[in-house]
């Protein structure tokens, strides 16, 4: 999915209303997939869509979000040790 097409699906499900979260990475280190700018819109009522690099990180952000519906910004460091809020 291109940025055109992930911002027009974002912008479809804004405007019907719908709860949609958007998780991205803002910085990481080493040898990882998930690459600074990359984004995860997870909406409550259908498939999330976009990716943060795959794997165990971005199914934990998945579940975090769909069983949390966190309020307001939020900002997470992984690490291979554990998680920080």
């Amino acid at each position: 999915m291109n940025n055109n097409e992930y911002y027009e699906k974002l912008s479809s499900i804004l405007a019907s209303g719908a709860s949609i979260w958007q998780a991205s990475v803002v910085e990481s280190d080493g040898s990882t997939p998930a690459k600074c700018g990359m984004k995860l819109a997870v909406p409550l009522d259908q498939a999330e869509f976009g990716n943060l690099g795959g794997g165990e990180m971005e199914h934990k952000v998945i579940a975090f979000i769909r069983n949390e519906q966190p309020d307001g910004a939020k900002t997470y460091s992984f690490s291979d040790r554990k998680s920080v809020v």
